[in-house]
């Protein structure tokens, strides 16, 4: 199930897995273009006693048989710089062994040494791994040891190049690519969804807000606070948990009474903002009324708030204010026996009103 899923995905952003799969593609085939051929010789040398008295024919053979670490000493005198010094100097001045690497081996189970030099030209290479034969022979002449070694197969230039693969190389990339690109197709698939997931929340919440707000002055519509003002009432009856209402007024001169007040009722509801908690509910509830549902708070921490209310209003218009403009305000508690009013702006008012 879960493959089909995938595949799903990477049918419908397919783009994604192609564009991934060509940039490796490129990338890797740069690489390997710029990567250069690498040319090898091998010759082999037997590694045996010098002496040619029987008895002591015997025991260093046997002494070969059971130390391993002659031929091991041979193979290391092989990799030696002093080797590579040596055999560079064979060749004279003018042969350059750089980007040559040497390297040597024991076949396992024989006393068969095998002496190899990778480069990037076969002719070359192939002179360079003859020298470092004969110097490793002659450096081991030299130790007047109880072992020799004598040449068996010596290097031939190889035409054809050992490494790298450039086509694996190439496979490989491209494997890789489908990798990326399936990973990435998998990712922009989750990230759309969500962010489908969230627009179509947003839009839910934006379309609910849209129907509940009174957008001119920022707060809640009366009919909204009214339906919230009656589950508190039901909550209260049922928990014996009280709650508080609080009016702040604008009351203004009789011939002002036609003017817009909406930019004085959106500066008192900003000003809510120092204190209001997740639970309050603002509405305009008409005219130059806004209230305030106070959920568990009782009538004294609910008079506390509505006096901050009205300074931060004072404070906040300032010089805006008008003179013959004066801010009332009022709280009521309430503990879900009381009748439910129809609205809260004047002339009805919740009981025990201060």
């Amino acid at each position: 199930m879960e493959l089909r899923r995938y595949l799903e995905i990477v049918g419908r952003r397919w783009w994604i897995v192609a564009t991934a799969i060509a940039v490796t593609t490129v990338l890797t085939v740069l690489l390997v273009v710029q990567q250069p051929w690498v040319y090898g010789a091998s010759g082999t040398f037997v590694v045996r006693p010098r002496s040619v008295d029987s008895a002591e024919v015997v025991r260093a053979i046997d002494t070969l048989i059971r130390g391993v670490e002659i031929n091991s000493t041979y193979a290391t005198i092989a990799r030696s710089d002093a080797i590579r010094e040596r055999a560079r100097d064979r060749l004279g001045s003018d042969f350059d062994p750089s980007g040559m690497t040497i390297n040597s081996d024991v076949l396992a189970g024989t006393n068969v040494l095998v002496i190899s030099v990778r480069g990037p030209e076969p002719e070359s290479t192939a002179v360079f791994a003859r020298a470092v034969g004969e110097e490793t022979v002659a450096y081991v002449a030299e130790l007047e040891d109880a072992f020799e070694l004598k040449p068996l197969d010596l290097p031939e230039v190889e035409e054809r190049p050992v490494g790298p693969n450039k086509v694996l190389t190439v496979v490989t990339g491209i494997l890789f690519g489908a990798i990326v690109g399936v990973a990435a197709a998998v990712a922009a698939d989750a990230l759309a969804r969500a962010a489908e997931q969230k627009r179509g929340s947003s839009a839910v919440d934006l379309g609910w807000q849209a129907v509940i707000m009174d957008e001119p002055t920022g707060t809640f519509h009366d009919d909204f606070f009214m339906m919230r003002f009656s589950e508190e009432m039901s909550r209260a009856r049922h928990s014996d948990r009280a709650f508080a209402v609080g009016l702040l007024r604008f009351v203004v001169p009789s011939e002002s009474i036609d003017r817009d007040h909406t930019t004085l009722l959106r500066s008192a509801a900003d000003a809510a903002a120092s204190w209001r908690r997740t639970e309050d509910v603002i509405s305009h509830v008409g005219g130059e009324t806004i209230a305030v549902l106070l959920p568990d708070l009782d009538l004294n921490e609910a008079n506390r708030i509505m006096e901050r209310w009205k300074a931060d209003v004072v404070g906040r218009l300032g010089a805006d204010l008008p003179p013959d403009y004066e801010i009332t305000i009022g709280v009521a508690n309430y503990t879900g026996e009381e009748d439910i009013p129809g609205r809260l702006d004047d002339p009805i008012r919740p009981p025990s009103m201060t």
